[in-house]
């Protein structure tokens, strides 16, 4: 018996013939396949997120001392065919193995063809055929006040390994780049949260790209897609009249602002009720500001609430507040 990774190689009783067991990362039986020498051995469907496959020979001679694993794609041809050609590695006699990866032969999709050359003669061959059902979801635009964004990845390809999702803001490039892993929800649904305190609570547009990466440790790119990251002034839409005060919170105020202040008044006669000096906020956390309007100085009148809010003297946002009778 010969083991290589995840697989079991088990040869039959007085044949050259081979049974191959095939486990998960818990130590269960995944399938058992019978392989008749001598043959060529692909996963006959791969999703471009697997970044590779494996292509495995069986029955080689036991003297062999070259055994190389030609591939190209049924796209152009064969423009994509490596030189030198790939040399494959001996996993057990009479056994001998190649990894192709996706990104030498342009990560296209369609037909793989997948040829073994022993000795300078050939062997055999057998036909991979590459899918992209990948799919990403992610917010094109989000308030800040939400504190975070989703990144769903689903038809990932069973034999990744994992998803990791480099992310920066457009803001000063990537001097605040971090990269996010990803976790496997279930097969071919992975998932990542991208935290804006990662990213010194910054407002604008944040980069996030996503790469694949297969058990022997090979990335390819996947996607690369932006959000906008909005500021945001929140204040209750309707209040009864008998709460006396409500909140105004600012969002994604910047990390080194001075001065936030909240200057509120009434549609009923203008500004006559606006408070002087403006309200000065309080800081609540990284980038979020608040203050309380009472309703008493605002001469407790019923109705539309302009709430606005000014950053080291200049206009942030606004919200409307309308305070009813109940």
């Amino acid at each position: 018996m010969y083991e290589d990774s995840k697989l079991k190689y088990i040869q039959k009783p007085s044949s050259n013939d081979w049974v191959v067991y095939e486990y998960d990362q818990n130590g269960n039986t995944i399938s058992i396949k019978k392989i008749k020498t001598p043959s060529v051995v692909v996963s006959t469907k791969v999703s471009i997120s697997d970044v590779s496959y494996e292509v495995v020979a069986y029955g080689v001679s036991p003297t062999a001392k070259s055994v190389q694993f030609p591939t190209w794609t049924e796209l152009n041809g064969q423009d994509d065919l490596v030189h030198p050609l790939v040399e494959g590695e001996k996993v057990a006699p009479g056994i001998w193995k190649a990894t192709v990866l996706l990104s030498k032969h342009n990560m296209e999709k369609g037909v793989y063809y997948n040829d073994v050359w022993v000795d300078g003669k050939f062997f055999g061959g057998a036909i991979t055929n590459v899918e992209d059902n990948v799919r990403v979801s992610l917010p094109q635009e989000i308030g800040y006040s939400a504190g975070e964004y989703e990144v769903v990845v689903t038809g990932v390809g069973k034999d990744v390994a994992k998803i990791v999702m480099p992310v920066w803001t457009a803001q000063q490039g990537q001097d605040d780049i971090k990269y996010v892993d990803a976790q496997k929800i279930e097969d071919g649904t992975w998932k990542a949260k991208i935290k804006f305190s990662d990213h010194n609570y910054e407002t604008g547009t944040y980069i996030t790209h996503i790469y694949a990466h297969d058990k022997h440790g090979n990335q390819m790119p996947l996607y690369g897609g932006e959000t906008k990251v909005k500021s945001e002034v929140k204040a209750p839409s309707t209040l009864s009249y008998a709460n006396g005060s409500y909140e105004v919170i600012a969002y994604g105020v910047s990390p080194t602002a001075k001065s936030v202040q909240f200057p509120t008044w009434t549609e009923l006669n203008g500004q006559d009720d606006l408070v002087h000096p403006y309200v000065q906020g309080e800081k609540v956390a990284p980038g979020n500001w608040k203050a309380t309007v009472l309703l008493s100085k605002h001469n407790m009148e019923k109705g539309v609430y302009y709430n606005d809010v000014w950053v080291d003297g200049k206009f942030f946002g606004g919200a409307i507040t309308k305070v009813v009778d109940r």
